[in-house]
Formats: structure tokens, sequence, C-alpha cells
């Protein structure tokens, strides 16, 4: 089985993540078999699992890294030819989720975790245009990873289809 994980930022709950189910995957099914795309400039020199990076330029947030970022990807998932995409987080979420990115292939699996949602940050319209985007975005994976109670709460009152979700 092959691995990909995806994610535009490689700080916080995101790499504690990364850092904890990497080795794992790598034992299970070897270690060519997994493969992560991060942000160039939050991998460290001394990253204990830089041999599995592979790096876009992300100098801020900004429509350009996203760029980056959809390139990459989509090089990556021709190039790799992953079983399982794994993406990470809000803006990797979006990217990786344009239709046409991910090319067609009937028993690839595509999971999403949102590492908290976005639209827990906001209220009023922010909240709904947030929460549409993610509703609609969803399916365009074959599950949803909460990663916590609260991230499955949130995505229960916002009727993240019930079908996609995962604990």
């Amino acid at each position: 089985m092959k691995i990909l994980h995806v994610t535009e930022t490689l700080v916080g709950g995101v790499e504690t993540y990364l850092n904890t189910i990497i080795p794992y995957q790598a034992e299970c099914y070897g270690t060519d078999n997994v493969l992560v795309l991060v942000p160039q400039q939050h991998v460290a020199e001394d990253a204990p699992l830089k041999a599995y990076y592979r790096c876009f330029d992300r100098p801020s947030r900004s429509l350009g890294s996203c760029a980056s970022l959809a390139k990459l990807f989509k090089q990556a998932v021709i190039d790799f030819d992953p079983d399982v995409i794994h993406i990470h987080s809000t803006f990797a979420g979006v990217v990786c989720r344009i239709p046409g990115l991910i090319t067609k292939r009937s028993q690839r699996k595509v999971v999403y975790c949102s590492h908290g949602w976005c639209f827990d940050g906001y209220t009023g319209i922010k909240a709904k245009v947030f929460s549409q985007i993610e509703k609609i975005l969803a399916y365009r994976v074959s599950s949803v990873i909460n990663i916590s109670h609260h991230d499955f709460e949130s995505a229960r009152k916002q009727k993240i289809p019930e079908h996609k979700k995962k604990n």
C-alpha cells in the first residue's frame, strides 16, 4: 500500500500527528511507500521525518503557495500513484479536493482531516460560507476524519455528510 500525505502547514497538531503515524506506516508498508508533501519553510534541518518529505514553496498563505502545492500534488499523484491520499488541514483540503487534481482510479481512497474545522473560528456569514464549502468538498473524498469529539460535533452541527464522517 502506498500512502501520500499532504499538508499546507507542518506546525502544531499536524506535525505531531504525522510524527506519530508516519513511522508506523513506514514500518507496515515500507519506507518507499510513504510520502509527505510539506512546505519547505516548515522543515527543520534536523527534521526526523525529512526522508519522507517532498517540499513545495510556501513563503506565505497566498494564491501562489496554493498553486505551488497544487502543482506538486498533481505530479505526486501521477508519479507516486498512491492507494491512499490523506489530506491534512483546511488549505491543503481546499487545494487537493479541486476537481481534476486527483487522477481517476476507482480503488484509490482519499481521506480528509481538518485538524480543527475552519468554520469553528467564525460566526455569522463567514461560518456559513466556510461550512457550505466544507459540505461540498466532503463529496470529493472517501471519508472525513474528525480528530476529536469537538470536531465531530462541529461537523454534525454544520451537517457535514454523515456517511463521510469517521471518528
